[in-house]
């Protein structure tokens, strides 16, 4: 296992509003999945690329922290900070991360937590076709 990937985030928008995203179906559907199905501690993730995983939630304190497992049985840690102005600063970590897809992972976050900062502002970056995704080597989620 390589060390744990982090990635920091200012968000224009109260913790509120970015554990909204982070933690719920109609969320996680602006910016990060196609579908999205949480039911008894579990989510379904649903993408575009036609690929589905099922995690499982570890922790969930509103809203300030959201941690549940994710591809490859890592754990991913979102901890979710106002700044005192009234945008809110995102810590993600994800742990447990095999080698072999260390260097995808530390990119794909990028397009996750792009995804959800534009999502605050209105905006969807996802192309929606199942023909550009990030298999086909396109900046996509």
């Amino acid at each position: 296992m390589k060390s744990p990937i982090r990635w920091r985030i200012y968000v224009p928008t109260a913790p509120e509003n970015v554990y909204e995203l982070l933690a719920t179906d109609k969320g996680r559907k602006k910016f990060w999945v196609e579908e999205s199905r949480e039911e008894n501690g579990t989510i379904r993730f649903d993408f575009i690329n036609g690929q589905s995983i099922t995690s499982r939630i570890i922790e969930n304190v509103p809203p300030s922290r959201f941690v549940l497992t994710y591809f490859d049985q890592s754990t991913v840690r979102f901890e979710i900070t106002a700044d005192g102005r009234g945008g809110t600063d995102l810590l993600m970590e994800e742990t447990g991360v095999p080698e072999s897809t260390w260097h995808e992972n530390y990119a794909g976050w990028l397009c996750v937590l792009l995804g959800l900062k534009a999502a605050v502002l209105g905006i969807d970056l996802r192309s929606h076709d199942p023909q550009r995704t990030w298999d086909q080597g396109y900046v996509d989620v």
